[in-house]
């Protein structure tokens, strides 16, 4: 970044404190750079959103689903939980009879399924499912399932 700005045919010095939080903006307002060729894949559910960088998976439960859940009283409306991809064991998608479709990761020290279904959709491991466009949760799926398939493999 330059020290200097044009201003009518002369050049106006910036002092350095100023000079070294340009220089550092760029690199602030830099998308998030993966280390593998792959993309960053980013799905909106209902309560929360999924991001998949590589071998970590994070899970974001909350905004304005998970502030209407803490008003009744319900836990687990605001979480953020990162998972290892290697980690994972299964990958389930269920549709209880009255609720939301929800996704649901099996992985070492995930809570275990209750058989009830709002205790169940509401658990640390669990994202429901948007009502209208699930493609991004889908390949999500997918590609944390061709990973298991690929530690399976070796």
């Amino acid at each position: 970044m330059r020290a200097w700005i044009r201003h009518r045919d002369r050049e106006i010095r910036l002092p350095a404190w100023l000079t070294s939080i340009l220089d550092h903006a760029v690199t602030w307002n830099a998308p998030h750079q993966s280390r593998e060729e792959e993309e960053v894949l980013i799905a909106q559910g209902t309560g929360g959103r999924l991001e998949l960088d590589g071998n970590c998976l994070r899970l974001t439960k909350g905004g304005s689903f998970g502030f209407f859940l803490a008003l009744l009283g319900v836990e687990g409306g605001f979480v953020e939980r990162t998972i290892r991809v290697s980690d994972i064991a299964a990958v389930e998608m269920d549709k209880p009879a009255l609720f939301f479709r929800y996704m649901r990761f099996s992985y070492p020290g995930a809570p275990d399924l209750t058989g009830d279904d709002l205790k169940d959709m509401m658990a640390e491991n669990a994202l429901l499912m948007s009502l209208f466009d699930n493609r991004g949760l889908y390949r999500i799926k997918e590609r944390i399932e061709h990973s298991m398939n690929q530690q399976v493999g070796r």
